[in-house]
């Protein structure tokens, strides 16, 4: 679930003209870096886009999985570009070692 007050902090930045690898970092509101530019940022040493997303998995024998409580969590670590995209539980590039940097598909 999304923070309502992170959805305004998200708006803002966009909003103000962020883009590049600052729009989807985890250091925007306290980055130094940010503030002393107006232009876009494509490389940063402390740039940090680590999230854990989880999904619930039904039970693979019975469409309907009639027993909820056997659901199984998996929990995936996504990188790069995949960290907010749309389409990254359905992707097959999702899965590389250092993440995506670049990708047509992402939404």
């Amino acid at each position: 679930m999304v923070h309502p007050k992170s959805v305004i902090e998200d708006s803002k930045i966009f909003t103000a003209g962020y883009v590049g690898i600052c729009a989807n970092c985890n250091h925007i509101n306290e980055c130094s870096f940010r503030q002393k530019s107006n232009k876009p940022v494509w490389y940063c040493d402390q740039y940090d886009a680590f999230t854990k997303s989880e999904r619930q998995i039904h039970n693979r024998d019975s469409p309907q999985n009639p027993n909820p409580s056997e659901t199984e969590t998996e929990i995936f670590i996504f990188k790069g570009l995949c960290v907010n995209c749309e389409k990254r539980f359905g992707c097959v590039y999702a899965k590389t070692n250092g993440g995506i940097w670049h990708c047509n598909d992402y939404t």
